[in-house]
């Protein structure tokens, strides 16, 4: 692999919606090996590793045998640990949560979160969902693997990782609960849970918002403290659906009754009025009659019939009740109160050691979350 002049990668145009992975297809081309500044990122055989921490008590069999003895590894651990392996291009390390540590940066190794992933577990077993994360040397043909073997190969990707995260322009979200503190100071274990179904709403709806190939929400921090969500997007249309979307589910959610039963959390609703025959009504207003018929003899052989509109009990009451408003119930707020402030513009992202992601700075992330400190409640 090649770099190209960084004043060439520069001056190319930013653009909106781009991505990590653009950005290194602007920095990097494959070249000959003969070529000045070549770096060898593969050669010989294609090795893959895959890591899972885990084991239980009972998946670790010890025999002993003519004062010899051999341990036996098996269990779901091991499965784990296969289908990790299996995720991975030759010339990868591939880690799953679990694995994870933050120490392995001191051994000069950095892990990189690859996003969430849908990892298949062998012949006749569900497919699970997994975090998984790549590590690599801090050297530069161990780095720009990432590049050269690109996403991880696996069923589908849930979320986006490192490489499908927004860079030099993005629309940033900050979401966060108004009045936590109350409920934390009413019942702290109630908060809890209530996080944790909002933060599992939250992701959830991140994987709604599609791009041409997979989920584009970039999950940049979520914390208790304040219950704040920080999410970027490619652009401003796919930021606005995550919100809105995840404010109309959280809605919906199944929140704990002393939540619900709570000013803090109770659910507040409005009638929305109009008249049968609306839209939004579903039926078409009608007012319905009997008819009675005449036929009289003229005389002459001819016959003549006449018709006559009667109006009946039946026929009045469903008029009356045509001309009467109609209304819908429209649930306003319910559950946890819930406010979100928006901003696009340029950032600039680096990798966080502590986790392997990425971390946004720039004047938009301010302004969202000032926004979001002047919002009110469901907006």
């Amino acid at each position: 692999v090649g770099g190209r002049d960084m004043d060439e990668a520069a001056a190319a145009p930013a653009g909106q919606g781009r991505v990590v992975w653009q950005r290194l297809c602007e920095l990097y081309q494959e070249v000959e090996q003969e070529a000045p500044a070549a770096l060898c990122v593969l050669a010989g055989l294609r090795v893959r590793v895959g890591l899972h921490s885990g084991l239980a008590a009972n998946e670790v069999l010890v025999q002993s045998r003519m004062g010899a003895s051999s341990t036996t590894y098996g269990g779901a651990a091991l499965v784990l640990a296969e289908a990790v392996q299996a995720c991975a291009h030759g010339g990868q390390v591939a880690l799953s949560a679990d694995t994870f540590l933050k120490e392995l940066r001191a051994g000069g190794i950095s892990v990189v979160h690859m996003g969430q992933h849908l990892v298949a577990l062998g012949e006749g077993k569900p497919d699970t969902a997994l975090d998984l994360y790549c590590a690599t040397l801090h050297a530069p043909a161990h780095a720009h693997r990432l590049w050269a073997l690109g996403p991880l190969r696996t069923v589908r990707q849930l979320q986006p990782g490192v490489l499908h995260a927004p860079h030099s322009w993005a629309a940033t979200a900050f979401m966060s609960v108004a009045g936590l503190a109350h409920v934390r100071a009413w019942d702290a274990d109630l908060a809890q849970r209530c996080l944790s179904l909002y933060h599992s709403a939250s992701q959830h709806a991140m994987q709604h918002v599609t791009g041409p190939q997979l989920p584009v929400g970039y999950l940049v921090s979520s914390g208790d403290a304040d219950g704040m969500v920080v999410a970027a997007f490619p652009s401003s249309l796919q930021c606005m659906h995550w919100a809105l979307l995840t404010l109309s589910t959280c809605k919906d959610l199944d929140w704990p009754q002393a939540l619900l039963d709570n000013p803090l959390g109770e659910e507040m609703a409005i009638r929305r009025y109009g008249q049968a025959g609306d839209a939004f009504d579903g039926r078409p207003a009608s007012a319905t009659a009997d008819a009675s018929n005449t036929i009289a003899d003229n005389g002459d052989g001819s016959v003549e019939q006449s018709v006559r509109p009667t109006a009946t009990a039946d026929g009045l009451a469903r008029s009356s009740r045509a001309s009467m408003p109609q209304y819908r119930t429209v649930r306003l707020l319910r559950g946890l109160r819930l406010k979100v402030g928006v901003d696009v513009g340029e950032v600039a992202c680096d990798l966080t050691p502590a986790n392997g992601r990425f971390n946004y700075r720039g004047r938009c992330l301010n302004r969202a979350a000032r926004i979001n400190s002047i919002a009110e409640t469901g907006q």
